[in-house]
């Protein structure tokens, strides 16, 4: 809270942030703006391995993991098996029901916060792992972002693979980790699609996949509106804090 009040002026990316700030701070130093990923340009990017496994499966589907602590569970090491294999579980129904193959896109690769460990472990567990494709490329922001446009489907345990894949109109389902994730997807109209990682089952993903799926012109359209709006709402709000700020 100190060092909040300090600052000329902060921007909260979604409504559980804004409602925080309301209690601290005086309205003319805040204000909501969606979160400026939304505003990266799509760059468009070739992957011929992606181009090969659309040729050999119905449906490819990009996902994202990630090795979480689970600070709000008292038995983390069961939560975190739990998580491991709701989502391998989930994974191999999709795959045996839609023909689908799924791509794990590389976000986080750092030694000390490597998604691509959490991948391995997931694939070490399924019945299907030959169908999770694991890239460990140096990928930029611009590369994954075109990537998840590759996909026919996301789901995403990483905040910012759920906003690219959303702003190239993908269909996508998230695993929220923390509060911000579900204020992300209420910013693009798809609220109905977070399962949260805490409390996830293979029953409450599949079905939140096969509702994605079902759903996917409804979605696409839903998306094809929203994220330009998204993006002038950041061009327009940014600029007029900076020009309030000269």
């Amino acid at each position: 809270e100190g060092v909040l009040s300090r600052v000329d002026y902060i921007f909260a990316r979604e409504k559980i942030t804004e409602e925080y700030l309301k209690n601290i701070l005086p309205d003319n130093k805040y204000c909501r703006i969606p979160d400026m990923a939304f505003s990266l340009e799509d760059k468009q990017y070739e992957f011929d391995y992606m181009n090969d496994l659309k040729k050999d499966n119905e449906i490819v589907i990009g996902i994202t993991v990630r090795n979480w602590n689970f600070p709000n569970v008292k038995d983390k090491k069961k939560a975190k098996e739990n998580y491991l294999k709701a989502v391998s579980d989930a994974m191999d129904i999709i795959i045996e029901k839609y023909k689908a193959v799924f791509v794990f896109v590389p976000q986080v690769i750092v030694e000390f916060g490597d998604d691509t460990e959490t991948a391995k472990e997931i694939k070490k567990i399924m019945k299907n792992s030959n169908k999770f494709v694991i890239r460990n490329d140096d990928y930029s922001p611009y590369e994954i972002k075109a990537m998840a446009s590759k996909c026919d489907y996301f789901i995403g345990t990483r905040m910012h693979s759920n906003i690219f894949a959303t702003s190239m109109k993908i269909p996508t389902t998230a695993i929220a980790y923390e509060k911000k994730t579900n204020g992300i997807m209420e910013t693009v109209n798809m609220s109905d699609y977070v399962v949260e990682i805490d409390t996830i089952t293979k029953e409450e993903l599949v079905s939140t996949i096969e509702k994605m799926i079902d759903n996917k012109e409804k979605i696409i359209k839903t998306l094809n509106e929203r994220i330009p709006e998204i993006r002038k709402e950041i061009e327009e709000k940014t600029k007029k804090v900076l020009r309030e700020r000269e």
